[in-house]
């Protein structure tokens, strides 16, 4: 084999190299503030038959009382009720709303996630129609 074919050789097997991870799945994360979202995106319920759960990075709170055990604290809640959860601070950890929401959910209760509803900009204030 000469030294120009094995040059030609390399080329072609970096060249398959390339293709081959061109063809790989790339994954994303959009930065976003999973609290904070637009109009439209969300849904009323009624205060007098919703249980709102306060999240804390370790505790939770119902009705009042603090909890440590998401199994102790879920045993209290009414199946017909839907939860809320909301909370306690901006320190509170998305992994830890989603991991007490998964709890809940497991427990085929209606579990809802409480948000701040995004305030529209200044110029969209203007343009809003009036009621």
């Amino acid at each position: 084999m000469s030294y120009k074919s094995f040059v030609d050789v390399l080329f072609i097997i970096l060249l398959a190299t390339l293709v081959m991870l061109t063809q790989t799945v790339n994954l994303g994360a959009v930065d976003t503030a999973v609290a904070k979202i637009g109009p439209g995106g969300l849904s009323p319920i009624r205060a007098d038959q919703v249980q709102v759960v306060v999240v804390s990075q370790d505790a939770l709170q119902l009705n009042g009382t603090t909890w440590r055990e998401i199994d102790s604290m879920g045993a209290m809640i009414r199946p017909q009720d839907p939860v809320l959860l909301v909370t306690a601070d901006a320190k509170v950890s998305h992994h830890r709303v989603m991991e007490v929401w998964s709890e809940l959910h497991q427990r085929e209760l209606d579990v809802k996630l409480g948000a701040q509803p995004a305030l529209p900009e200044p110029d969209d204030q203007d343009s809003r129609p009036e009621h």
